[in-house]
């Protein structure tokens, strides 16, 4: 089940499965947000506005060195949270079982499947037939996430990187990021979290707000990508402002020119800033938030 984009899912666990219910909540249960997807269910309707960004912050941000470091660009993945220097099943079902103790009863197991508040989570095995390969995913709990307190869930994937959920133990809502190989990346509060593919095209960056009433999208971008043009992570300045460069070759030229860009939030509204404006326009990069 090899899955081409990142994903985050917004959604009340009531509506969990109807499609597969003998596996639990996944990233594609009804009423899930897919914010890698090239359409989205929740319509973001507020331009963001788009200004020049100070040459010395543009010099600054295109001179950072892009950031591949797991603790900064990723979400920790289940061997880093529980110590698992080599990875290995038994080390897994130490740390979960750990993690599942620390939560005074808010997450539990009962065979195979996964309680973690309202929200439930399968763990399951297709066999291989001549006709089609075998499949199946495990779900490891990770206890809460820094910041805003979020259960986090990691899901195993037989034929993927691994996932995570996010799980607001206030509300039950629901998010999912495909974790592992792309972008995820959260602010230092832990109140936002900005993801996008890395490897895919067309362009698609997403914030999600991680606040007691999220998850939501808070800010939405698309625009063209190729072979010639990429966006490297440069990293959360600090909880209201986060870094990235828009990196492309000329057609008549091997060099590469970093468009440094900045995201800025003052008091839930979102601004960008680049070193080229124009040039983001002309690869119709275009981001909206709520109004």
């Amino acid at each position: 089940m090899k899955k081409l984009y990142l994903c985050i899912a917004v959604a009340l666990v009531g509506a969990t499965a109807a499609k597969a219910p003998d596996r639990g909540l996944r990233f594609d249960s009804p009423g899930v947000l897919d914010l890698a997807a090239h359409t989205l269910d929740v319509k973001l309707d507020g331009a963001l506005e788009m200004k020049p960004l100070a040459a010395n912050e543009a010099a600054r941000i295109a001179a950072a060195p892009k950031l591949t470091d797991e603790a900064q660009a990723i979400l920790s993945l289940s061997d880093d949270v529980y110590g698992c220097a080599t990875p290995s099943p038994a080390c897994s079902a130490a740390g979960d079982k750990k993690r599942l103790a620390e939560s005074n009863g808010r997450a539990k197991r009962e065979g195979n499947t996964l309680h973690v508040g309202p929200a439930v989570f399968v763990d399951w095995k297709q066999a291989e037939t001549k006709s089609a390969d075998g499949d199946g995913e495990k779900h490891w709990y990770l206890g809460t996430l820094r910041g805003n307190g979020y259960d986090r869930v990691e899901v195993e994937f037989e034929h993927d990187s691994p996932g995570t959920f996010l799980i607001n133990p206030a509300n039950g809502k629901v998010a999912f990021v495909h974790n592992g190989s792309d972008v995820v990346a959260l602010s230092p509060d832990g109140k936002f979290l900005l993801t996008y593919d890395q490897s895919n095209s067309p362009l698609a960056l997403r914030i999600a707000a991680l606040d007691a009433n999220g998850p939501a999208l808070a800010v939405s971008c698309a625009g063209d990508a190729n072979d010639e043009t990429h966006v490297e992570f440069k990293g959360w300045r600090d909880a209201s402002h986060v870094e990235l460069a828009v990196v492309s070759h000329g057609v008549k030229s091997r060099l590469a020119k970093a468009n440094a860009v900045q995201f800025a939030v003052s008091e839930g509204r979102w601004t960008l800033a680049a070193a080229d404006v124009e040039a983001l326009r002309a690869m119709h990069f275009v981001c909206k938030q709520q109004r």
